[in-house]
């Protein structure tokens, strides 16, 4: 069974013509208004453009969220629904279920690999459903389309128990990555925080948390972690060690604990790769790429080093940092060059 697909952009690499498009999207994902905001004009747009009486015959549907968090792609279905007139299935009545021991989407970087896992059971209840003819599946971006898929079988299924037949199920997403390795969705969760002062500002301004902020902030390394907590306001400061508390208790996540209650600053050390051996503060200096990529070749990624820590490669008079992406266990090549370590340490960690 395949999907029809309606994509507000298509992106294959992270390049600067996708940066404004990915940097929305990243800020998104993060719960700025402006960018939901911008996502939503074009969404609506897209849907105007089809074929497709926008009235009660017609019910919008997105992935749920089970967690405690804000999950701005459901705040934007919310909207969507309201600004075209039509119904919003109601997120109780989906269920989804990722399967346990399932490696999360991100962590594939082959398309493959992601429709051939089985990742949720999906069940929609047929009351409301049924009483539709059309049906729109929104999320903010697409892959390989598994999940998108997914949520159209649970569709046909509701209305086949209910011995009905839609005129129409179709997939609608703002990013759809038009490629076979998708690295880049592992990027744009990450990519605000490769600048600690704009993460912060980001995240103080947008007051709660999502389930993609929280995510990439349990898994940071701690270098980053250290310098972005104390950048936080109270109220955020406070939002994080209550959604950390849990996990706390689970004996998870402890570095984190011990960095939000010492007062110590952190020690920064400019280092020779003289190890594999990657202790939090250090930065390893490599003198080209290829001598980059030979340690690398050797090691997945030193030992200890978090979400989004990095090693910096010398480009001549430029410095160029390269990022550990610790959910997918890959190295990302930053597009950004420095002039010196002063600059590179300010933009990268505010330091």
């Amino acid at each position: 069974m395949e999907t029809q697909i309606i994509a507000g952009h298509g992106v294959s690499d992270y390049s600067h013509r996708n940066q404004q498009v990915l940097r929305t999207l990243s800020l998104f994902k993060m719960g700025e208004q402006q960018s939901r905001e911008k996502i939503s004009a074009k969404m609506v747009s897209l849907i105007r453009q089809q074929d497709i009486p926008l009235d009660k015959r017609t019910i919008l549907l997105a992935p749920p969220t089970r967690r405690n968090l804000a999950r701005p792609v459901i705040m934007l279905a919310e909207f969507l629904a309201q600004s075209l007139g039509i119904d919003k299935l109601p997120d109780e009545q989906v269920d989804s279920v990722r399967c346990f021991g399932e490696t999360p989407y991100s962590a594939l970087s082959s398309g493959q690999e992601r429709i051939a896992q089985t990742t949720r059971n999906v069940s929609i209840k047929p009351d409301i459903i049924t009483n539709k003819q059309y049906v729109l599946i929104f999320d903010d971006t697409c892959a390989s389309g598994k999940t998108l898929l997914e949520y159209k079988k649970a569709v046909l299924e509701a209305m086949n128990r209910a011995e009905k037949r839609p005129e129409l199920v179709l997939s609608l997403v703002y990013v759809r990555f038009q490629t076979n390795d998708y690295s880049i969705e592992d990027v744009i969760n990450q990519y605000l925080f490769w600048n600690v002062g704009k993460a912060a500002e980001t995240l103080n301004a947008v007051g709660f948390l999502t389930t993609t902020s929280a995510r990439v902030l349990r898994n940071l390394g701690e270098t980053i972690f250290h310098s972005l907590y104390h950048k936080l306001s109270t109220q955020m400061q406070g939002l994080l060690i209550d959604h950390l508390e849990p996990f706390w208790q689970a004996e998870k996540f402890t570095s984190k604990k011990i960095i939000i209650n010492s007062s110590q600053p952190i020690h920064l050390q400019w280092n020779a790769h003289t190890t594999n051996l990657y202790k939090p503060g250090e930065i390893f200096v490599f003198g080209s790429k290829d001598e980059f990529n030979n340690w690398s070749d050797n090691i997945s990624a030193p030992p200890n080093m978090g979400e989004s820590e990095f090693v910096v490669v010398r480009e001549g008079d430029a410095l160029r940092p390269i990022r550990y992406l610790s959910a997918s266990k890959r190295w990302f090549i930053e597009q950004t060059t420095y002039s010196n370590k002063d600059e590179l340490l300010f933009q990268t960690l505010g330091i």
